[in-house]
């Protein structure tokens, strides 16, 4: 591994931890270098279909096939043309299957869509014929008259008379109990 790989890797690995994707360093990485010899494997396999040797590999250096196309690595002579077909073969069930997705999406938003329908004609139709509720209350009379009520007198206002107090009941003059 060069040097430029190994600071890419490193990088990755840093940016994969930093947002939570590994648990540690070692499996980050790991994933980042899985990441980066796929990006790798890509560009072998794109320069290959090309024609072009890839910057970094020499003829040495036997260009890496992935192992998706099973036609790619059963024969050990693959022409240009077999690599673009089973390309050509990736991106078509790829490409069916993001249509189908998107089938799946367009019916739920018709089904959103006609549910909101309902929605906003359901509320048309009671705003257009509102109906009254009555909320009853006890209705209290109003006063028509000032009651008058007679004022009490309270013994601390002064509306009292000598005999309403005693001395007696206050003070004992008569023998003391002990004497008896």
């Amino acid at each position: 591994m060069d040097v430029d790989t190994l600071q890419k890797v490193n990088r990755l690995a840093k940016d994969l931890l930093q947002h939570g994707m590994a648990g540690d360093t070692d499996e980050a990485l790991r994933m980042a270098d899985s990441m980066v010899s796929k990006k790798k494997e890509f560009t072998q396999m794109t320069a290959q279909i090309r024609g072009t040797a890839v910057a970094g590999t020499t003829n040495s250096e036997p260009a890496l096939v992935p192992a998706d196309p099973p036609a790619a690595s059963s024969s050990s002579t693959s022409s240009p043309s077999a690599l673009s077909s089973d390309l050509h073969t990736g991106l078509k069930k790829e490409l069916d299957k993001a249509n189908d997705q998107i089938e799946k999406q367009r019916l739920a938003i018709a089904e959103l869509q006609e549910y909101m329908k309902q929605v906003v004609d359901e509320l048309n139709r009671l705003k257009s014929s509102p109906q009254k509720t009555y909320i009853e209350k006890e209705r209290e009379e109003p006063q028509t008259k000032l009651k008058k009520e007679a004022p009490q007198p309270h013994a601390r206002v002064g509306d009292w008379k000598p005999g309403d107090i005693s001395i007696e009941k206050y003070f004992y003059s008569g023998p003391s109990k002990g004497d008896r």
